[in-house]
């Protein structure tokens, strides 16, 4: 099995073997289970393209790669537990990788031994569970996405996920809203929909009897989207003298609608909210306890969390929308009806619910409570039947034994830039070349890729050394010669530049830095500034992905801007935003560390970066 180290550093993973840093295609040979232990650390790409023999329908069944994230909390991770033992349990032999996190806590025994279990080799079909920027991890021939979205244009803020969607042969979602959404761009392949596995821990239902007190109940990430301020409000307006009744809003990460960590005063005595990860049994033994369960969120791709509480037999209002919307039923729950609709910061728009039906349907179940318990039981058998862990793995399980691997998607590719070709479409990075060095100025070129900038340079009167990858040599020197052009190429790793010693008015580079990682990019920065005072390099941006092949590598500007963020630097877009190029000055007096944090309903929360000894390292350190 084929690994290549993008560190940097040398790698030790935990049984002891140990992965060299490599540049761009190379590639070490490393028996498969360490190759994967390489690739679950994260510092290791993986390529089994060249492994002869992958299992896929074997004498003791069928052989699945599963990649997706599995930890307490998220929701993803949650849901991939509950979906591969459904699996399982239906005979699927599935091979189980992390992506996104790492943690073991609170993860099912079945789940932790197959993380922990060697894979016994490379899989012909391989199936990921999580956004779309995470399926290119798949090391299969046959890659299978599944994933969804809480709103109705991913691709306003997330333009790439049209290109990152295109090595899929077929892409999953867990209900129609999604299949709609995901429809308008990926259209090379087919897209099924599936629903979720619903952890059959909540399959309790059994007859509620009231009590003195009448609880209803949300849980999960309560981001604004799920609307929780709005529903105390609406609570207090429900019930504005009566004693006998609470409202209690689980969260974590001490999100309640606005931000991380931020838990606004709450005036009314009756509400109660819980900031606290819990397993799944103090979970269920908290939704039984519940009289009622109110969900209403603006946008959902799925929407886990009303669905336990049903299956608990616990009365459910939830949104008839999106996610949300294949469950809803009159006849087994409460729907929402959407009152109006709002820009969503995710893309398209959300929905927001009808706070009178709400209201009045609280006060109704509050005064009615031994029906809403007899209709909410009807409700859980239901949904069981036809939304449980059974049912959806069987749906699952019928389209992977369906799958004829060898009939392969074939992406369509782009033929890759050449000589000749580019002059209009990079002029624009061209001039901004000729401001900077006078004609005659001595340039390198960083990682002559096809020539393309090498050949525009040299007729346009610089003196031009290039430096190419040892391998790509004799390819690039007969591009240049059959130019008239003769080459000044130098074989050499772009991390043996830190050897040179000449001096140049400028290091350029274009369409190659993006194909190197955070870590190697840095490093080739760093050692470019020892031989010029500027640094300038073109990359492809997400905007257009269908002008690029299907393998490009393509960032956005925030990611450029994070991955120079110790130097000093400015960007600029050309091309209708399909190029961006960057100049860099120097090193930032501020060795500002790269801006990693989180995003909750696309609001960006920067935080530094720290170690896994949680000390913080500035950029100069990474």
């Amino acid at each position: 099995m084929r690994v290549r180290n993008f560190t940097g550093i040398k790698q030790r993973e935990p049984s002891g073997a140990v992965l060299h840093p490599a540049s761009l295609d190379e590639w070490t040979d490393v028996p498969y289970d360490a190759a994967l232990k390489f690739w679950r650390l994260r510092v290791a790409d993986m390529d089994d393209s060249q492994s002869p023999d992958r299992w896929w329908k074997e004498s003791d069944g069928t052989h699945i790669f599963w990649s997706s994230p599995f930890s307490l909390g998220d929701g993803y991770a949650t849901a991939a537990e509950s979906m591969v033992l459904a699996l399982n349990k239906l005979g699927l032999k599935l091979h189980l990788a992390q992506t996104w996190f790492g943690e073991m806590h609170g993860l099912h025994s079945q789940i932790a031994e197959g993380l922990q279990t060697p894979h016994p080799a490379p899989m012909q079909v391989g199936i990921c569970m999580a956004t779309a920027g995470e399926f290119s991890k798949l090391p299969t021939p046959y890659k299978i996405g599944l994933t969804m979205y809480e709103a109705d244009n991913p691709l306003e803020n997330l333009p790439e996920w049209r290109h990152e969607c295109r090595i899929l042969d077929m892409l999953i979602v867990p209900c129609e809203h999604s299949k709609k959404v995901f429809g308008k761009f990926v259209t090379h392949c087919p897209i099924n929909v599936v629903p979720l596995a619903v952890n059959p821990l909540y399959y309790t239902a059994k007859k509620r009897k009231p009590k003195d007190t009448f609880t209803f109940g949300i849980h999960g990430t309560l981001t604004s989207r799920k609307s929780p301020i709005e529903l105390i409000e609406a609570f207090t307006k429900a019930f504005p003298t009566e004693q006998d009744v609470r409202l209690e809003l689980k969260t974590r990460l001490g999100i309640m609608g606005v931000r991380r960590n931020y838990i606004p005063p709450i005036a009314d005595p009756r509400v109660t909210i819980i900031n606290e990860d819990w397993l799944a049994p103090k979970m269920l033994e908290w939704l039984e306890g519940l009289d009622a369960y109110v969900f209403p969120s603006k946008g959902e791709g799925f929407a886990m969390t009303p669905r336990e509480a049903m299956a608990t037999g616990c009365p459910t209002i939830l949104s008839n929308h999106t996610g949300m919307a294949d469950v809803c039923d009159e006849q087994y729950n409460w729907p929402i009806p959407v009152a109006s609709e709002e820009e969503s910061p995710l893309g398209g728009i959300w929905r927001l619910p009808d706070w009178d039906y709400v209201i009045e349907t609280m006060r109704w179940m509050y005064h009615n409570r031994k029906e809403a318990y007899k209709k909410a039981r009807k409700g859980a058998k239901w949904l069981i039947k036809n939304h449980g862990a059974e049912a959806a793995a069987t749906q699952l399980k019928a389209i992977i034994e369906e799958i004829e691997p060898l009939e392969k998607n074939a992406a369509k590719r782009v033929p890759a830039e050449t000589i000749g070709n580019c002059e209009e479409k990079h002029a624009k990075f061209y001039e901004a070349i000729q401001k900077l060095v006078l004609v005659r100025g001595r340039i390198l070129d960083i990682g002559v890729g096809e020539g393309v900038l090498y050949a525009e340079l040299v007729k346009r009167g610089y003196a031009v050394t290039g430096i190419v990858e040892p391998n790509k040599l004799e390819h690039i020197t007969k591009l240049l010669e059959a130019q008239g052009i003769e080459p000044n190429l130098i074989p050499r790793k772009l991390f043996d530049l830190r050897k040179m010693r000449a001096e140049f008015e400028a290091c350029v580079s274009q369409g190659v830095l993006q194909n190197y990682r955070r870590t190697e990019i840095h490093l080739i920065l760093k050692a470019c500034l020892r031989l010029s005072p500027v640094i300038m390099f073109s990359v492809p941006t997400v905007h257009y992905p269908g002008d690029f092949g299907p393998h490009s590598r393509l960032l956005r500007r925030g990611r450029w801007e994070d991955m120079v963020a110790a130097f000093s630097y400015e960007f600029h877009y050309y091309g209708a935003r399909q190029y961006l190029w960057c100049q860099i000055h120097g090193l930032d007096a501020g060795q500002r560390a790269p801006a990693y944090g989180y995003m909750v309903d696309n609001v960006w929360h920067p935080h530094p970066w720290q170690r896994d000894d949680g000390k913080v390292v500035s950029a100069e350190q990474i």
